[in-house]
């Protein structure tokens, strides 16, 4: 039914987590294939929820690709802004925050964001310091 779309999955596991059902959620996460960065970003959030470790999820969510990757939902937020708190050293959270915030028009923020990310990982946002002079 969900036809291994990582955001059918990433909506239904919102619905489970909106009445508190934690472990629902990250089961519903854990049946799709995809290695989708905001999935495991969900996951270690419903986890960490639980009072359970998420060092390894969000190592997964590290390292996934960010190409495609374009989180724009207020939960999102709630979300990444836990991981940067948990794991202030993943340079993609920070970026995606940075990107999120920038859709928001909460410019500062987003660049603040951006700021974090490439100094964890220069070259990450190359596209926005060729682009937007001054930026970062």
């Amino acid at each position: 039914l969900a036809r291994n779309f990582h955001e059918n999955y990433l909506m239904t596991a919102r619905d489970y987590a909106e009445f508190g059902a934690y472990e629902e959620a990250g089961a519903v996460l854990s049946q799709c294939d995809e290695a989708w960065p905001m999935l495991f970003y969900y996951k270690a959030y419903y986890l960490g929820k639980m009072g359970k470790d998420t060092s390894y999820t969000l190592l997964q969510a590290s390292q996934c690709s960010t190409d495609y990757c374009f989180p724009n939902k207020l939960e999102d937020i709630l979300v990444l802004e836990y991981v940067v708190r948990e794991k202030c050293e993943d340079a993609n959270a920070y970026y995606y925050l940075g990107n999120l915030y920038y859709d928001k028009m909460q410019y500062d923020t987003a660049i603040g964001y951006w700021e974090r990310s490439a100094e964890l990982k220069p070259g990450l946002c190359n596209y926005l310091e060729e682009s937007v002079p001054g930026v970062l």
